[in-house]
């Protein structure tokens, strides 16, 4: 679907997302920003690489799922039956095959359909400015994240290049019709340009560094990240993260290859890490010589390319002048007061939708929301139908001349909320029907025969989305836009938070109004609030939503009803397993070492090899050995655990399961490492951490005590198990500094 489309990317295609601002204003300097934003997403690129990064994991109840308790019981049960146990926590692991193409991937043009190309082996940055393509390698030829100090030299030799901006910027040619950027790019191929194109298409991902502050002018802020002039954005790479010259950080992302749910969580990720554990500061010198190591990419253009070029910048041009922004904020109105009263907070946003667009132009339309199928293997999307009767029954009677009393308001708004649900649950469930319909659609096409029902005027008609909505709620997201899907509609990006609601709305005047419609959203949500908070009739019944990126989660009981007949066999091997781990360690651990399994995996599968447990920092041993070491190419995890690194391993047991490896430095999961009792003094195991000093951690037994520092002997293959059942015998310490040292940043849900 994607990849067949031939309408330029920006607008149409590519969303965005605006961070807010680093708490620490000195860390807003657009140099500082972007070398911990991009030190901090090599992190979360090594992690990936390695296969460590935490699970995703959707918690119906986080106080109550994630805990410790909740990765410690997935942890000891095989993965034939390990989500039935989260099942018992109301936590679902969900699919995270999107992330492979997080970094090192772009959407190349082609004639036809596109394709998406990738190369996990590269480990150099594009940079552009000023309409200009610099590289340089951010991984050293072991993987290793390059010192932070040199990085930061790098950014800021490109900043202060004195090159004038580019005449004929080729990335503009990314923002025209796809048909026309393949044919272009195939002549820039042709003209010698091949392996420059092919660095571009291979860098882990784009970092634009805009020569011009936004401030707090919200509609050139929308405008630079969503579509600029094009010349400094490179649309077709997975994601371009965008840093203005006043330190205002956001990313552009191209679709095709994944949704918000994968963007949301690299966005998370990234801003926590680069806020709270900065690696450059205001007063970071460095002496490395960026001049050696930062590349300048240079284009063989002929005058017919040079003649593209400009026409591409006129048609874009033209199209981002037609595209009208407006931006609707309340404050006192959101979650909290929603939940008081019983309804879905994100039914209450799209029954403003409808209620404001009925009130401006007298009709309901057909309405699209995005909800994921995470829970499936390779699930992407279907859409949530949020125009239904009980809408536009609450529509007819709010924009009507005879209004009902607040007590009938109430329970309508209430049936509206319980609709809702139903239909986001089904979706989610993959029980909706317009990706079923889309299939046995493109079905027909094939055998050349189309029934009846797609050429009907109601199937036109409710693929012809006026209004589509999309939300990505989340504290560190100052905005979220997108453009409309036909020339008619409204572009709809919302959030709902505990006391505030808000929406950027797009649209193409004529066409469409805008403006009339923030005016006419505003008065529905007042009503509707009014309704809520005047009404004595309070019902206090919970409404399940919790938010996954973009989209809402209704998870109903039955899950899956098939798989939980042998719910209650589920609930004493855990209750079995408890026991034996609490009464008999050295049982546990033999049950342990014999399990070929790891603790936790999506719903279906998993693309990621070893998964984090949520565990206590410092872990003990049999033979009491604990090592820390001094790196700082190490990459991201998170609260689910800590990583240890050894020097050289030929092969290793996760949970039992050979894997083998000859690349030294191989990363491996801290509960999952095995140790073996007889194993001499010489052979020992570093914790690699994020920027932890150089650090000795004192052992003590019974009759002695030592301190011992790494070293990088080799490791064997171990038959014990380190785990922290041996806690009663204390054989390892550790102090609470190091301790927060070594916790992690963890997973946003």
């Amino acid at each position: 679907m994607y990849l067949k489309d031939r309408v330029p990317l920006p607008i149409n295609y590519n969303p965005i997302l605006v961070l807010v601002n680093d708490p620490k204003p000195g860390y807003n300097d657009q140099v500082i920003r972007a070398t911990n934003m991009l030190i901090s997403s090599l992190r979360i690129l090594k992690s990936l690489r390695a296969g460590i990064l935490a699970p995703e994991v959707f918690h119906l109840n986080p106080k109550k799922s994630d805990t410790d308790l909740f990765y410690t019981v997935t942890g000891l049960l095989p993965s034939s039956v390990s989500w039935y146990g989260a099942y018992l926590f109301k936590a679902f692991p969900l699919d995270m095959s999107q992330y492979g193409n997080l970094f090192n991937s772009t959407r190349v043009p082609c004639v036809g359909k596109d394709k998406i190309v990738k190369n996990d082996k590269a480990n150099h940055m594009l940079v552009m400015r000023n309409g200009n393509f610099y590289v340089f390698d951010a991984l050293d030829k072991n993987g290793n994240i390059l010192p932070p100090s040199d990085l930061l030299a790098c950014i800021d030799y490109i900043t202060k290049d004195a090159s004038a901006a580019s005449e004929f910027p080729i990335g503009v040619l990314t923002s025209e019709n796809r048909d026309v950027w393949a044919k272009a790019r195939q002549e820039l191929e042709a003209q010698g340009n091949a392996e420059v194109l092919n660095i571009i298409d291979s860098s882990i991902f784009n970092l634009s560094l805009d020569d011009e502050a936004v401030g707090s002018n919200r509609e050139k802020l929308l405008r630079s990240y969503l579509h600029s002039d094009g010349a400094n954005r490179w649309f077709d790479k997975s994601f371009s993260l965008i840093i203005g010259k006043d330190g205002t950080a956001g990313i552009n992302f191209e679709h095709s290859w994944g949704d918000g749910v994968a963007v949301l969580r690299y966005f998370t990720d990234m801003f926590k890490d680069s806020t709270n554990k900065p690696q450059v500061h205001p007063d970071t010198k460095s002496n490395f010589d960026a001049a050696n190591h930062v590349r300048k990419l240079e284009f063989k253009l002929n005058d017919s390319i040079k003649k593209s070029i400009a026409e591409a910048k006129r048609k874009h041009a033209e199209i981002s002048k037609s595209l009208a922004f407006d931006v609707l904020e309340m404050h006192n109105y959101g979650k909290k007061l929603c939940k008081k009263h019983g309804v879905s907070p994100d039914s209450i946003m799209q029954l403003g939708f409808q209620v404001g667009y009925h009130k401006l132009s007298g009709k309901n339309v057909a309405t699209y929301e995005s909800c994921s199928t995470a829970a499936f293997r390779h699930g992407r999307t279907e859409t949530m139908r949020p125009c239904t009767m009980a809408t536009q029954a609450v529509c007819n009677a709010i924009n009507g001349s005879n209004q009902p009393s607040n007590a009938e308001l109430l329970t309508m708004i209430k049936k509206c909320s319980e609709v809702h649900g139903n239909l986001t649950k089904d979706a989610a469930m993959g029980q909706g029907f317009d990706r079923h319909l889309f299939g046995l659609r493109r079905l027909a096409e094939q055998k050349g025969a189309l029934p009846a029902i797609f050429s009907d005027p109601a199937y036109a008609a409710i693929n012809h989305n006026i209004l589509s909505t999309s939300t990505l709620s989340s504290d560190i997201v100052m905005a979220g836009a997108f453009g409309p899907v036909v020339k008619d509609g409204l572009g709809i990006g919302y959030s709902i938070m505990n006391d505030m609601l808000g929406a950027i709305v797009s649209s193409y005047p004529p066409n469409n109004n805008g403006a009339g419609f923030v005016s006419a959203l505003k008065t529905a949500y007042e009503n509707i609030f009014n309704v809520l908070e005047t009404s004595n009739n309070c019902n206090k019944t919970r409404h399940c939503s919790r938010r996954i990126g973009s989209n809402n989660y209704f998870i109903s009981e039955p899950f899956v009803s098939q798989g939980f007949r042998i719910m209650p066999l589920i609930i004493w091997l855990v209750i079995v397993m408890f026991i034996l781990q609490t009464t008999n360690p050295s049982v546990f651990k033999i049950i342990s070492t014999k399990s070929k399994y790891p603790p936790l995996r999506p719903v279906i599968d998993t693309p990621l090899k070893v998964i984090i447990q949520r565990e206590t920092i410092v872990k003990c041993c049999s033979n009491s050995r604990c090592r820390t070491s001094n790196n700082m190419s190490t990459p991201l995890s998170s609260t689910r655990g800590v990583l240890i690194k050894t020097s050289s391993i030929a092969e290793k047991t996760i949970k039992g399961s050979a894997v083998t490896s000859t690349a030294a430095q191989d990363l491996i999961p801290m509960t999952a490492l095995s140790f073996d009792s007889s194993t001499s003094s010489t052979e020992t195991t570093s914790i690699s951490t994020i920027a932890m000093p150089t650090t000795t951690i004192t052992t003590t037994t019974p009759t002695s005590t030592t301190t011992t520092t790494p070293t990088t002997t080799p490791t064997k293959r171990c038959n014990g198990v380190l785990d922290r059942t041996c806690r009663p015998k204390t054989a390892c310490t550790i102090d609470s500094n190091l301790a927060s040292q070594l916790q992690m940043s963890g997973a946003s849900t």
